[in-house]
């Protein structure tokens, strides 16, 4: 909360903000720094190259686009391992120190320094990824529908249903590649092993066999979190409650500080991808709540 107050404090003061590059992909990667360990003032170098990372499986890449996203996969498996070593040299209370002691541990407990790395690269990737494409997409919403905006400004305590129906209809991760491990008959197809398969949660997340009114926003629907944009049973997302948090701490602390908000100039821009629903842009005009509102 404190954290989203101090970005939001220049934009209040300017009536305006690009809510992108401003707070949306600045608290996850900041609070994922902070979490593994890691310098929180490269947040934006490091936000940079996780964005690479993830195009590299966004299925629209020219080969030149795949090369460079390469390079700077490359520059951020390099920077994690750089960290991963100031650590094992001085391990510290953090989620990295304790990959430290798991290389260093027997038995089941055990990592390889390989394996260590790649939990710390999911963590930062899809660390900085899914909250902040789910906070644009949520941002984008209020913005041009006042009356919603309105309503969870009047009651906070929605925001929480408002997010998981975002959640729903806008994953941010629209699917994850699978690879089959043996011969399976998958809704009626019959899939060789090692098939690679890619699975849909947007689509799941609208299907009218599950969902009601599959394309409507309802706060009130039956079972809101039954969506599949966090995964399910061994493969739910490990950081779903904090990405949960995220979101609605950033979405609270916009609506309580401001009396509206709208689209600003330029307008809303997605970046080009069949695997992730991530704007780049949201340029937002603000007007901000008076001061006995905002107390």
């Amino acid at each position: 909360r404190a954290m989203v107050n101090e970005l939001m404090a220049p934009a209040l003061a300017r009536g305006e903000c690009e809510w992108m590059h401003d707070v949306a992909n600045v608290v996850p990667m900041r609070i994922a720094l902070r979490l593994v360990g890691f310098p929180e003032e490269d947040h934006r170098r490091v936000k940079f190259l996780c964005d690479h990372a993830v195009a590299l499986l966004s299925g629209v890449n020219t080969p030149a686009q795949l090369a460079e996203h390469v390079d700077f996969g490359i520059e951020l498996f390099a920077y994690v391992q750089r960290e991963f070593q100031r650590h094992v040299r001085a391990p510290q209370d953090n989620l990295t120190g304790s990959l430290v002691q798991a290389i260093h541990a027997q038995g089941d407990d055990a990592l390889s320094e390989a394996e260590a790395l790649s939990i710390l690269l999911q963590i930062l990737i899809a660390g900085s990824d899914s909250s902040a494409s789910a906070l644009g997409s949520c941002v984008a919403r209020l913005a041009t529908e006042p009356p919603l905006q309105a309503r969870l400004r009047r009651d906070p305590d929605s925001i929480p249903a408002f997010v998981e129906e975002m959640l729903r209809l806008e994953a941010p991760f629209q699917g994850h590649f699978r690879v089959t491990t043996r011969p399976v008959s998958l809704g009626g197809v019959s899939l060789p092993k090692g098939a690679r398969l890619m699975l849909l949660w947007a689509s799941a997340n609208r299907d009218a066999a599950r969902f009601e009114e599959p394309t409507e926003l309802r706060t009130d629907r039956p079972g809101l979190r039954q969506h599949m944009t966090f995964g399910y049973g061994a493969h739910l997302c490990l950081g779903a409650h904090l990405a949960r948090r995220e979101i609605q701490i950033a979405l609270a602390q916009l609506l309580a500080q401001t009396e509206a908000f709208g689209p600003g100039v330029g307008g809303a821009a997605h970046r080009p991808s069949v695997f992730t629903r991530t704007l780049t842009q949201l340029p937002l005009q603000l007007t901000p709540a008076s001061a006995a509102a905002a107390s």
